[in-house]
């Protein structure tokens, strides 16, 4: 996680083949998933939000090379510590027709 605001714009573009001026926010996480780095161009400059963790760890993929595309739900969830893509609020709630 020492790279800048710049190298993981430049890495964010490759990976994922998006223009980073197009308001997306890119999210990268530290090897032992303890801080996490949200990239994003905003009008007139770059910047660049950080959160480290004192106990827990972040939820992350394990292959490094997956790209997920959230809302901004899922990274609320994420920042909070859940796993975003199977994060379920409730269980289902099931109707029984009255006749």
């Amino acid at each position: 996680m020492r790279k800048g605001i710049l190298t993981l714009a430049q890495v964010s573009e490759a990976v994922t083949g998006e223009n980073f001026l197009n308001g997306s926010l890119f999210i990268f996480c530290g090897r032992r998933r303890k801080n996490i780095k949200i990239v994003y161009w905003d009008r007139n400059g770059f910047c660049m939000w950080q959160k480290e963790l004192d106990k827990d760890k972040f939820w992350w993929p394990k292959d490094s090379s997956e790209v997920y595309k959230f809302d901004m739900r899922q990274l609320s969830w994420l920042l909070e510590g859940l796993n975003p893509i199977e994060v379920n609020a409730h269980e289902p709630i099931k109707y029984k027709m009255l006749s």
